[in-house]
Order: C-alpha cells, then sequence, then structure tokens
C-alpha cells in the first residue's frame, strides 16, 4: 500500500500496487478501470465532494465518482509523465500534479502549465505537493526542494549544518511548514523565511522520514522504513527553540502491532488522519490503523507487577511465596530478579523501575529489561523493589518488596578483621625494625640504583613514545599521532579563522603492485613513496601514514588553491621518480584529495570530505588532485 484519504462521504480510499480499495461500511471493495486495464495507485486527492482524483503508476490521472472509476489525464491530453506521485487542490481551484517529470498546473479552464528543471526545479522527479498559508506551492523533488509563488519557481536549500538532500512530504500548520526530510524533520518558518532540520543527534531514531500527520491532540505521527514515531508538536518546538535539547517520541514496531516496519515514501498522502482523529498509515503489508486516544487511555491503566524469579549465579531459587526472603551464601557472586507487569495490551511499552533497598540510593530506570542484576554485595540485609507503567501513566509499585540477607564470609567478621589487624601491625613492626638497622648501610647503592633506574625508565618512554607514534615501516608519523594533530590543527583553524587543508593519498594500483611484484616491493614501494612525501611537502605540513598504502598530509595556512599547487607538485615528483631500484619496470602514481576545514563543522566532516575527494580522483582516472567541493 502506497496512499490513503478519505473522502466527504466518510469512505477511505486505499492505493497500492494492486489498485484502489475503499473500505465502507465495515468492508473493502475494489474499484476497477472500466477499460478492465490493471493499475498501480501512487497518489490520491479529493478535489470536490463528489470527485477524487487518483494519480498512478503508468496510467497517469484517474477520476473517481459515484463508484466508477475512468481516465482523467494522461501524457496524450498533457501530462509530461504518466507517473502522478502527487495530487494537489490549491485555495485558488488550480489541481497541481507531481511527476516523473516535473510539476503541472491544471487552471479551473483545464490550462495546463508546466515546471520542471528548465524552469527552476531542482529536478524533474517530484513526489509531494502542498500548499501554506502563504499560498506558496511547496514541491518535494528527487534533488531538493522549493516552491511555487505567483508562477515563479524558488529553490529552498537545506542549512549548511545538515546533511539532508531529499524531501519526501508536508504538513502545513499556522505559522510555517513542517517537511519530511532523508536526514530528519525540517521546519519552514514563514516569519523569518529560515528552514531549520532536527537531526539524528537530537535523539531521531532514524534518519530517513516519509511522511508526517498531526493527530486531533497535536500528537506528530512521523513515518519511515524502520515503523513508524509519535512525538508531539511541542517536544518539536522545544528541539527547534533549543538545538541541545532531546525530542521526546515513541517508536513502533512490528511488536507493537504493525505488519511490517517499511511505510515507504514517495507518495501522497503517505499517512491520513481520518474524521474520527484514527491515524492511517499504508504500509508493505497492508493497512495500518491506530487510534491515539486509546494510547493515551492505555497509559492511564496501572500496571500492577510481579516477581517470576531470583536466580543465585544463574540457578533458580525456590521462595516462600509468604516469607519473600532468601539467604545468600558467600560464594554467591551474582543475585538477579525476574520481574513482569501485568499488562495484556501492548506489553513492549511497559516499562520498569527497579532499587535495591541498602544499595540504591534510588529508583533505578530499566526501561523494557525485565530483570536487573546485582554482582558482589556486600554482607547485610537489603529490600528488592520493583514498579511498572505504561509509558506517560502512574507507577505501581510491587505490593510486598523482596528481602535478601547477603551472609558474611569468615574473612568478613570482624572477629578475623582484628586478628589480622593485629598480625600486620606486628609485621610491620618487624619489618620496620630489621630495615631501620640495615637503611643507613644501602642508602649510596640504593640513591645509585634509583638514578640508573630513573635513567632507563627515560629511555624506554621515549622510545615507547616513539613507537606510540611513528609507522614501523616507514618512520613517518602514524595514524595515531594524525588524529591528535588533526583534532589540534583542527580546532585551531576554527579558533583563529586561519585556513588549513587535509589531503588523503592514495597509491595507485597497489594491489596490482603485491600482485605482479610480492609484499616484500609493496612495502619496498610505501616506504619510498613516504621518504618523497616527507622531503616534499613544506617543512610545516604534518604528514603521516594513514594506513595500508594510504597517507595524509595536514597543510596549516594553506587554503585550497595552494594545498592543490602543492599536492599536485608532489604527485608530479612520485610519477617521475625512478623506482627501478626496487623493481624492473616499475611505476608508481598516487592519488590525491584535498579539502577544507572551512567546508566542515568538524574534524570527522573535514577527513570525510577529503575521502571523498580521494575516491573522485581515483574514478576519474587516478594519478590526479581532486578538490572537494
Amino acid at each position: 500500500m502506497r496512499t490513503v484519504l478519505q473522502t466527504s462521504d466518510g469512505k477511505l480510499l486505499s492505493g497500492g500496487s494492486a489498485g484502489l480499495d475503499i473500505f465502507s461500511n465495515d468492508a473493502f471493495s475494489s474499484a476497477s478501470l472500466t477499460t478492465g486495464e490493471a493499475f498501480s495507485v501512487l497518489s490520491l486527492a479529493a478535489v470536490t465532494e463528489e470527485v477524487t482524483l487518483v494519480g498512478t503508476y503508468t496510467k497517469g490521472v484517474l477520476r473517481y465518482e459515484n463508484d466508477q472509476l475512468t481516465p482523467y489525464l494522461n501524457r496524450h491530453l498533457g501530462l509530461p509523465s504518466n507517473e502522478v506521485r502527487a495530487i494537489l487542490l490549491a485555495s485558488d481551484n488550480s489541481v497541481w500534479y507531481a511527476t516523473a517529470q516535473g510539476v503541472v498546473q491544471q487552471t479551473p479552464d483545464g490550462k495546463l502549465s508546466h515546471f520542471n528543471e528548465q524552469n527552476g526545479l531542482p529536478a524533474h522527479f517530484s513526489m509531494g505537493l502542498a500548499e501554506d498559508r502563504e499560498g506558496r506551492i511547496w514541491i518535494a523533488t528527487g534533488i531538493g526542494l522549493a516552491y511555487i509563488q505567483q508562477g515563479i519557481v524558488h529553490v529552498v536549500s537545506f542549512p549548511e549544518y545538515s546533511d539532508a538532500q531529499h524531501a519526501f512530504s508536508f504538513s502545513v500548520v499556522e505559522k510555517g511548514t513542517w517537511i519530511t526530510t532523508d536526514r530528519g524533520l525540517a521546519y519552514f518558518d514563514n516569519a523569518t523565511q529560515a528552514l531549520s532540520v532536527i537531526e539524528k543527534s537530537q535523539g531521531l531514531p532514524v534518519d530517513k522520514l516519509f511522511s508526517i500527520g498531526i493527530d486531533h491532540n497535536s500528537g506528530v505521527w512521523l513515518s519511515s522504513n524502520q515503523g513508524v514515531i509519535l512525538t508531539s508538536l511541542s517536544s518539536l518546538k522545544e528541539c527547534l527553540t533549543h538545538p541541545s535539547a532531546l525530542l521526546e517520541f515513541e517508536h513502533f514496531k512490528e511488536e507493537n502491532g504493525l505488519a511490517s516496519i517499511q511505510i515507504n515514501g514517495g507518495s501522497q498522502p503517505s499517512q491520513f488522519v481520518d474524521v474520527d482523529g484514527n491515524v492511517w498509515l499504508p504500509t508493505a503489508k497492508g493497512l495500518a490503523t491506530v487510534t491515539p486516544a486509546n494510547l493515551a487511555m492505555l497509559s492511564e491503566f496501572p500496571i500492577p507487577v510481579s516477581i517470576e524469579a531470583v536466580l543465585l549465579d544463574g540457578a533458580d531459587q525456590q521462595f516462600d511465596t509468604d516469607k519473600r526472603e532468601v539467604d545468600v551464601t558467600p560464594l554467591t557472586t551474582r543475585v538477579a530478579f525476574q520481574y513482569a507487569g501485568l499488562g495484556f495490551a501492548m506489553p513492549s511499552r511497559i516499562e520498569y523501575q527497579a532499587m535495591l533497598v541498602g544499595y540504591d540510593q534510588d529508583w533505578v530506570n530499566r526501561h523494557q529489561f525485565r530483570m536487573t542484576e546485582y554482582t558482589n554485595l556486600a554482607p547485610g540485609r537489603y529490600q528488592f523493589k520493583v514498579r511498572a507503567r505504561y509509558i506517560g501513566g502512574p507507577w505501581q509499585e510491587i505490593a510486598s518488596p523482596f528481602s535478601i540477607r547477603v551472609l558474611p564470609s569468615i574473612y568478613q567478621t570482624f572477629a578475623f578483621k582484628f586478628s589480622v589487624f593485629l598480625f600486620f601491625c606486628f609485621v610491620i613492626y618487624a619489618l620496620y625494625k630489621v630495615r631501620f638497622h640495615h637503611l643507613k648501610k644501602s642508602e649510596m647503592i640504593l640513591k645509585q640504583r634509583v638514578d640508573e633506574q630513573t635513567r632507563s625508565l627515560e629511555l624506554q618512554t621515549k622510545r615507547f613514545e616513539f613507537q606510540a607514534t611513528h609507522d614501523d615501516l616507514t618512520g613517518i608519523a602514524n595514524r595515531r599521532a594524525f588524529d591528535r594533530w588533526l583534532v589540534q590543527y583542527f580546532e585551531e583553524a576554527k579558533a583563529k579563522q586561519s585556513p588549513l587543508c587535509l589531503a588523503v593519498i592514495d597509491i595507485d594500483h597497489f594491489k596490482q603492485v603485491n600482485d605482479q611484484y610480492s609484499h616484500l616491493v609493496g612495502d619496498k614501494v610505501i616506504t619510498e613513496v613516504a621518504r618523497i612525501l616527507n622531503r616534499e611537502v613544506p617543512h610545516y605540513a604534518k604528514c603521516a601514514r594513514w594506513g595500508g598504502e594510504e597517507f595524509t598530509v595536514l597543510l596549516p595556512e594553506y587554503d585550497l588553491v595552494n594545498a592543490r599547487v602543492a599536492m599536485d607538485h608532489v604527485r608530479k615528483i612520485v610519477a617521475a621518480h625512478d623506482f627501478s631500484f626496487i623493481a624492473q619496470t616499475l611505476k608508481v602514481t598516487i592519488s590525491i584529495g584535498v579539502a577544507s576545514a572551512d567546508g566542515a563543522r568538524d574534524h570527522d566532516r573535514m577527513l570525510t570530505h577529503a575521502d571523498q575527494a580521494l575516491y573522485t580522483a581515483k574514478e576519474n582516472g587516478r594519478n590526479q588532485v581532486t578538490i572537494f567541493e
């Protein structure tokens, strides 16, 4: 299933790969074309109380009226493509169609206007439409985001801190528009014209979100290919206002009732809230529906909790249900309690807290885990308490806490500890007397040995430091040293707003060198290239072996232009170098990817950019320098 919609007469229309289904009077029926042809549905839109337009995969737009399905608009009648993924009835009664070859506006008099890449859209392929309170027609394309206002296309760029590239669908609210993307949930503020993105770093469990729906209680439903996520408008607004805030949400998967967690996008509407407040979701295995009010009602039920088992070192213990106490022998190292909340609906939503009185200071969140374990408890008496609730509901504590008594070993008794204390006092006193007798005699010898040992340790420390930060094969800095440099220089460059470039270097066709000549020859090639790099890069640059046949060079105070010149010089030196002393006919070239700190928000992203540039250099034929842009 791909799309779902409720008509004004209460019928629920759902479309998918097998056609169009109508749910009415608690029963499903199928709608067939008058021509009898098979079709696949991608989108739905009610344009009048009697007429619903049906976008298809290969048949263009169909018209559903009076339980009849007839052809309406296709390529022969002016559409650029028969693949129609979204249909929108605008406030001026024009109808918009998102197709695989651009967007089409149909005026009330039937005139068609086309918008595609030639008109300014980021891409021909369009899959989402919405009209906001300012009259903008929003368009989600396969490459980016745009809106049309007064016939002019405006491309909207995602913020620099976001890696979002694709938009899927929209939800229009009073002061802006929510947009699902491949890197979280975006929000366009009508007042500031700014676009913000809530990402996985703020708590979202998945990157790619396909559709968004807002129920009657301001609950926000987000669909993905990993199930459906429920959050609230207040939590979303908190994340927009305070980027450090974490999103509060619930994540529903197959264990919560979904037949499939695949709720893919690319069609519209790919979720729907009906007049009764039910949320409908088309999935890879049929339609899923949930009543948000039932979830809220479920949370109000108190959950009694029962201790099912007590395990000592993994062995189940029999205990008196009335006495509810177990003695723990000194040899026992692990005490575990298994418990369960007695809920009869969606048990995966039950969460627990546990506390061992005498050990824990407060309740410890156990989330959905139904076991709590303690190790190496000190001798004494403890009481284990556990409580449970549905998410957001009241806690209900176990009626009778479970008691355990950890018995002491003989060495843990006071008499034993006092005897050991006296014994050690005597031994210490005896050793002190003997040691004091010989202390003066051995003072000079001890001082000499200490000096020798100090010098030896200093030498060994310097050797260890060198080995820890240098590559055994080439003698240049290793990855550990480079990682430290990268963090240090990146932070300094950002603080001083000075240029910094990073080059990632790879020996071309190095596997062929190993296969044709031997791994010993390959090691010599790596060593020779390292020697050239160490000699040819600027004296204040930081050169390191990254691993295998890869090297990295940090270029402080170098912008991309100078970095490219410097690295191209190194590339030419290597290409012209005579490697015949290693193996006859051996030629070696290198590929280099260069990135700047200006285009990265952290050092890891800068390294990723340089690696992507290196990949492009290798894809474009190797033996070249490529700048990440």
